[in-house]
């Protein structure tokens, strides 16, 4: 396996991850979300993961609007990069700053 192919199946990898990471951030927030409305609590011992998931998500937005601008400025879908963006995080960038060398 040489170089290029191994380097598409880590960036690959680390895509699916992400996406399936920022899926559990937005169901555990769904899931306070409902705890909140209906005046019940969440078990203290899982109050560690919304120390985790909070930051991703503000990263993974952060990176979202980041993309969705450089998008634009190159005259592509600003919107569709963005959500791309959002659920991929910096392999996102990456390949929309230098797609050639990513894939």
């Amino acid at each position: 396996m040489n170089i290029s192919k191994s380097l598409q199946w880590g960036l690959t990898s680390i895509k699916v991850i992400s996406i399936i990471l920022i899926s559990s951030a937005l169901a555990w927030e769904l899931a306070n979300l409902n705890v909140y409305l209906t005046d019940s609590q969440i078990s203290p011992h899982l109050k560690w993961i919304f120390w985790v998931e909070r930051p991703a998500l503000l990263i993974h937005g952060i990176e979202a609007i980041i993309g969705g601008y450089y998008a634009s400025v190159q005259g592509k879908q600003a919107f569709s990069y963005g959500v791309y963006t959002f659920w991929v995080g910096f392999v996102g960038l990456l390949e929309l700053i230098n797609p050639e060398k990513v894939s």
